[in-house]
């Protein structure tokens, strides 16, 4: 089972949205599905709000009602292509069926709107938020190549911006794997959303994941300016300023973005894609330099992350605490640190190249953040104990997700689970709605108790090393501490 497939709590998940009230007249029904209301038509068919009787749950329904043989393909292909895209930054697909001769695909509801939307009410929104989205979609992306799968329509209408500020892309319904040997979207094809196209998709020539890449910088160009790059009201015309013409330089366009952000823009709005970044990891990376630049980021946690994942937790550990069902010596901690530290909130997480995975928690359900914009990122950095009394007052932490959004968190407590050799795999923490302080007492035992499940760690590694026979296993670099006593 893969990093993204694992999901662990001890506090409980919020309930469910109800549906509405029964109607006098019974619902229409898709699959199993009762469909509520209609949210939008578009090419690709409808879509639905409707509710999971089973699951007890609200699903965004997307059908395909035309009788086309061809566009059912494409919705057959979405759902294999979508359905198999584990990311948080990636829609969840749910189920595909097909109700009559009518395929449907069911996916999360996602809240917020399309950043589209955002762009046209020309908010002031910070630099730091703007590069923010910027680098969850470039993470996307690359996850979704790494796979195999090209989105080919990368625009503002196809990247939703949630209500607590998570970024998510959607319709995949274009996209084309890298491996299929499908006919249905030939090379020679131009498939895309105009404005937004590469030159080689417009051209007919073959495609690859810098077309991504290039269609990536159009929308980055237009949230930090406000315009597009390429505009005019005759098509072709359109379609010849993105093959030959160059934009209007992005630095005189909005002359307040730092010039390292316009360098990445422009690297990845070049006409040829083998002076684009090579791949969306490496236009990530690029991304959170330029945070780091703005204070977006703590010192070392562009390159830091990224070892974690090698020299962390090392993979036969990985696999035996991470892709497993919630267990009683880690929730046991989580609940300690809980109720020792009086705070509604608490969870006990590890840290890979780019997120932060939460093995428990207390008072929230959640399975993983982006390890950048985290309270994690910080207290991974601290040599002990990272106390936040008020995260209003401080700058660091407005990109949070947790601050942003539900649950709201106003004050935090992390100590980073640091092992013999110095490495930290992760952290402890605790957290509240409102601004508060640690006793000497609390900040100890939360000490204690990072230390306990560093050990925790250390005594899985044994036990597999004995299991397999190999007593002489090399070390994790995971120490076991002296056992401690935790005052109450």
């Amino acid at each position: 089972m893969g990093w993204f497939g694992w999901k662990k709590t001890t506090g409980e998940p919020d309930a469910p949205e109800e549906p509405p009230a029964p109607a006098e007249e019974p619902r229409r029904r898709i699959g199993k599905y009762e469909v509520i209301e209609k949210i939008a038509t578009g090419g690709f068919g409808t879509v639905y709000k409707a509710w999971d009787p089973m699951i007890r749950r609200p699903v965004a329904l997307k059908t395909c009602e035309l009788p086309d043989a061809v566009m059912r393909a494409r919705v057959f292909r979405e759902a294999r292509l979508a359905g198999g895209l584990k990311h948080p930054n990636i829609t969840t697909v749910y189920e595909f069926g097909v109700d009559g001769i009518v395929p449907f695909l069911a996916q999360e509801l996602l809240s917020g709107e399309d950043l589209d939307k955002v762009i046209a009410r020309e908010e002031s929104l910070p630099i730091t938020e703007k590069v923010r989205i910027l680098i969850d979609v470039a993470s996307a992306l690359d996850h979704a190549h790494r796979a195999g799968v090209i989105h080919r329509d990368v625009k503002p209408a196809n990247i939703r911006i949630l209500d607590n500020g998570d970024v998510k892309i959607m319709d995949f319904g274009i996209a084309k794997s890298l491996d299929s040997t499908t006919n249905i979207t030939k090379d020679g094809t131009a498939v895309g959303s105009t404005s937004y196209m590469s030159p080689e998709q417009i051209v007919g020539e073959a495609v690859d994941s810098r077309t991504d890449i290039f269609s990536f910088g159009v929308v980055a160009y237009e949230i930090l300016s406000g315009v597009k790059p390429f505009a005019h009201e005759k098509l072709f015309l359109l379609l010849e300023q993105i093959v030959k013409a160059e934009p209007a330089p992005l630095s005189k366009v909005a002359p307040r973005v730092p010039p390292s952000l316009v360098a990445v823009v422009e690297r990845a709005m070049r006409k040829k894609p083998e002076d684009r970044f090579a791949s969306a990891g490496e236009l990530e990376a690029a991304l959170e330099s330029v945070m780091r630049e703005l204070g977006g980021l703590p010192t070392g946690a562009e390159e830091a992350p990224r070892d974690r994942e090698a020299a962390g937790l090392d993979a036969p550990v990985r696999d035996a605490i991470l892709d497993t069902a919630a267990e009683t010596d880690f929730d046991d901690i989580t609940r300690l640190a809980s109720a020792l530290c009086e705070a509604p909130l608490a969870s006990l997480s590890f840290a890979d190249r780019d997120r932060l995975w939460f093995k428990s928690t207390v008072g929230f359900d959640r399975s993983e953040v982006p390890l950048w914009t985290s309270f994690g990122a910080w207290a991974l950095e601290e040599p002990d104990v990272l106390v936040v009394r008020d995260t209003a007052e401080d700058d660091r932490f407005s990109a949070d997700p947790f601050v942003r959004g539900a649950p709201g968190v106003r004050f935090y407590a992390g100590a980073p689970l640091r092992t013999g050799e110095g490495r930290v795999l992760g952290a402890l923490c605790v957290m509240d709605r409102q601004p508060r302080e640690l006793t000497a007492e609390q900040i100890e035992s939360l000490r204690a108790l990072s230390r306990q499940a560093v050990a925790q760690l250390e005594l899985r590694r044994l036990k597999r090393a004995q299991a397999g026979g190999n007593s002489g296993a090399e070390p994790s670099g995971v120490s076991p501490p002296p056992p401690a006593e935790i005052e109450p």
